[in-house]
């Protein structure tokens, strides 16, 4: 049995040609709608906006629920509660995303970050080097760690001075 056509297909080339161009369409299109909202919230971090990006991170979310499960989104609202004070909070998400997904530098860089400030310098040390393990070129978490290990060197040096001769 013969299919009927109202007019002549196109030949098999023509065909395979716009299927590729319509798939190909489609694939750039979707990363296209998250990454307008994953570069709005980026801005927001970098401007320091952080009330703003935590806004905007719980709205994407709730539209998306499982994008709130990804490691990127995750890591952002991490940023945004650490940015308004919630340094607790942030490091939970930061230490869920470490056991997670122990091959990210990103969290274990973070969460070293925090605990430096926290004044827990072996612990930010130790985290700063399984960033450094995960990614051994890490430009980011090696400056970290070398601020790190200077805070311990003056530690070391003014419990020294206290010491006395």
């Amino acid at each position: 049995m013969t299919p009927f056509y109202p007019h002549k297909p196109l030949p098999m080339p023509f065909q395979r040609a716009i299927a590729l161009i319509f798939a190909l369409i489609l694939c750039l299109a979707t990363p296209w709608a998250q990454a307008d909202g994953t570069a709005e919230v980026e801005a927001l971090l970098q401007n320091k906006q952080w009330a703003l990006a935590q806004q905007r991170i719980q709205t994407l979310t709730q539209q998306s629920p499982q994008s709130a499960q990804s490691p990127q989104w995750r890591l952002m609202a991490s940023q945004a509660l650490a940015g308004q004070g919630k340094t607790t909070e942030a490091m939970a998400i930061l230490q869920a995303l470490t056991q997670e997904f122990p091959e990210l530098p990103e969290p274990h860089n973070n969460l070293g970050v925090l605990w430096a400030a926290q004044g827990q310098l072996d612990a930010a040390a130790a985290s700063l080097q399984l960033a450094i393990q995960a990614r051994p070129l890490y430009k980011t978490a090696l400056k970290n760690l070398g601020d790190v290990y200077s805070a311990m060197a003056q530690d070391a040096y003014q419990k020294a001075n206290q010491i006395g001769p």
